[in-house]
């Protein structure tokens, strides 16, 4: 199990990943006795489980282990910079990242579909590394002997139709 959510009717409902996908399921089945078709295992108490009051404290969590993990992850020699230092400079790449020739929901389209078939094929894909992907794949970085092949592969796909051959 990924997640848990109750939906709008109080329906409880499980995201899980299972041999054939990923999806959501119902705790119980629907009509008759609604019998549960989960089953909640008693927790680890030897696993630390983190209670926020407010969202923002889980934001706030998420970010300090976010930083944490990036700093250790972030290859030595890299030309990707995510340091934005005002306003300004973020509001100039936001409108950078529109693909000549798309407008911004074309553009979008092609970056989800980038990014959702990377991060399908590599399960654990940070935007980072997806970023190095892309980078690569569009000849900013050098560095091939870390670029998986079939994220290659699907790079390389997603941008077929924006990319000069």
């Amino acid at each position: 199990v990924i997640e848990r959510r109750i939906n709008s009717c109080g329906v409880v409902r499980f995201l899980v990943t299972h041999d054939v996908g990923r999806g959501w399921i119902s705790q119980r089945i629907r009509g008759g006795d609604e019998e549960e078709i989960i089953e909640i295992l008693p927790a680890d108490h030897n696993m630390t489980m983190n209670r926020y009051i407010v969202p923002e404290d889980s934001a706030r969590a998420w970010h300090e282990t976010y930083i944490s993990e990036l700093s250790t992850s972030q290859p030595e020699q890299s030309c990707l910079s995510l340091d934005i230092d005002d306003l300004g400079e973020f509001e100039t790449l936001l409108d950078s990242g529109i693909i000549d020739g798309l407008d911004s929901r074309e553009s979008d389209g092609v970056l989800s579909k980038f990014y959702g078939g990377v991060s399908d094929d590599l399960q654990d894909c940070s935007f980072t590394r997806c970023a190095q992907i892309l980078s690569h794949v569009l000849g900013q970085e050098s560095h091939t002997d870390d670029i998986d092949p079939v994220s290659h592969e699907i790079t390389v796909e997603a941008l077929s139709h924006v990319i000069d051959k």
